[in-house]
């Protein structure tokens, strides 16, 4: 079985999100819980967007992929270029939350649109959402590419190639960008790709 073949084996999750209270008692750990049970398998992937975002957005197992190597690699800021819905951020941001040493997400979206649900999900997370990265210090510790496919090669060799050095994760990686294929990483074959390499 080649690589084309595994990233489209797996199963699918059709997902409704519940709507939450405004509150800051609220924790997006009652959201991964709830995600986590609401697995129902179909053919494609596990999939946590509605259409007609599921051919686009990272699957469960991504997230959870994400999730522990926040865990695991205990950033203290980590940049996800493309926010969506929140739900990877919201991923991020709880392993960052339950790592214990102040990590923060900082999460860049620029269709405002998205915004309303992301930060339902990131309320009481250490997350923040900005439109661009003009004018901001960025030093992450790790980059999350997951930016709309207008913005994300210019993203990709932005994080790959500006002497940044640190972690990047490309998310659809099987589109095949060409400064993926130059860099020095890895591809994983999951529902979409995930490409996991280094700056230089």
């Amino acid at each position: 079985m080649g690589i084309g073949n595994l990233s489209r084996a797996g199963w699918t999750l059709a997902l409704r999100f519940p709507r939450r209270p405004a509150s800051a008692d609220w924790a997006c750990s009652v959201t991964l819980s709830e995600l986590r049970a609401s697995a129902n398998p179909r053919p494609g992937g596990w999939h946590l967007f509605p259409p007609p975002y599921q051919q686009m957005a990272p699957t469960l197992e991504e997230c959870e992929l994400l999730y522990a190597l926040i865990r695991a690699t205990r950033p203290a800021r980590v940049l996800e270029l493309g926010t969506g819905m929140g739900v990877t951020g919201c991923f991020i941001a709880e392993a960052l939350r339950e790592n214990g040493d102040g990590g923060t997400l900082l999460t860049i979206e620029p269709k405002r649109q998205f915004w309303p649900d992301a930060q339902e999900l990131l309320l009481g997370l250490p997350a923040s959402i900005s439109a661009t990265t003009d004018g901001l210090d960025l030093e992450p510790d790790l980059v999350f590419v997951d930016s709309g496919y207008e913005y994300r090669a210019a993203d990709i060799r932005e994080w790959l190639s500006n002497g940044y050095g640190g972690p990047v994760l490309v998310h659809d990686a099987e589109r095949r960008y060409p400064e993926l294929e130059r860099g020095c990483g890895v591809f994983l074959a999951s529902t979409s790709g995930l490409w996991i390499g280094r700056g230089a």
